[in-house]
């Protein structure tokens, strides 16, 4: 988890921000299949990044660094 929730500055309108560890090959539907299942179990847009995706971009991986396992 990474963002304005994990953060507490979170507003109304704030998503959850979720890294998703893949297996290795796994495309981006499993992704969006956890988001979709995270979304209908809490009620709260979620918006989740394959983790090997975020470690290419210098965002992703300061991102990276701040999140918090779960």
């Amino acid at each position: 988890m990474f963002g304005s929730v994990l953060r507490g500055d979170d507003h109304f309108y704030s998503d959850i921000d979720l890294f998703v560890t893949a297996t290795s090959g796994a495309g981006l539907i499993p992704v969006a299949a956890f988001a979709d299942a995270v979304e209908q179990l809490t009620g709260f847009p979620v918006e989740a990044i394959a983790e090997h995706s975020a470690a290419a971009t210098p965002l992703g991986r300061r991102l990276l660094a701040e999140a918090v396992p779960l």
